[in-house]
């Protein structure tokens, strides 16, 4: 994990750096999100861990925003960010179990990075990745998950306001976050976000 946290401090450092040769954007960025997760044991063989019942999450972090030639952008984000849920079931029951409930959280550090294309206007759509380290999750009565590292592929829009950018992305895990977790043999990340970045260096 300390490795991999490293990495995604560097990248970060990297692309600041690199980005000081165009016209440059900074500041703060927040913002929720709901999540879910594809459970492959459900979805093929009709059985396995119950799909939690996902709860509103928080995103905060700090967006460079580096202006290109063409009509082309690119935003770079360092996010922490906590992913919350309720699970109403237990081994190989599918529908929720009467008088059972426990509440879990995931917490992730990730490095955004997206290149935008501006349509009209104010009005940017954009693709990228976001490398993120998932860390200190509890889920069920008693059980941990391992901390995982994921890729998620990110595809955006966003429109620039005066004082802010309103964002709706979405997000496509692309690694198994769940593994040791009983009764669920894979289990990918889905996340809708909203995000408002406000610029403070210009």
């Amino acid at each position: 994990m300390k490795k991999s946290l490293m990495f995604l401090l560097l990248s970060f450092v990297c692309l600041s750096v690199s980005a000081q040769g165009g016209k440059i954007r900074s500041g703060v960025i927040g913002g929720v999100s709901m999540d879910w997760y594809n459970d492959k044991t459900i979805a093929k063989e009709g059985k396995g861990f119950n799909v939690p019942d996902v709860k509103p999450a928080f995103h905060v972090g700090y967006q460079f925003q580096l202006e290109l030639k063409h009509r082309l952008s690119v935003d770079a984000a360092l996010l922490y960010g906590q992913k919350r849920g309720e699970i109403a079931s237990v081994g190989y029951e599918v529908a929720p179990v009467k008088g059972y409930k426990s509440k879990f959280a995931r917490n992730y550090i990730a490095l955004n990075g997206v290149v935008n294309y501006n349509l009209i206007g104010g009005l940017k759509v954009g693709a990228g990745v976001e490398p993120t380290i998932h860390f200190k999750e509890d889920i069920m009565i008693g059980n941990r998950i391992k901390s995982a590292f994921d890729v998620p592929v990110v595809l955006k829009a966003a429109y620039a306001f005066k004082y802010f950018d309103l964002a709706l992305m979405y997000k496509h895990g692309t690694c198994n976050v769940m593994k040791g977790v009983p009764y669920m043999k894979y289990g990918h990340t889905r996340d809708l976000q909203v995000s408002i970045f406000v610029p403070i260096f210009r």
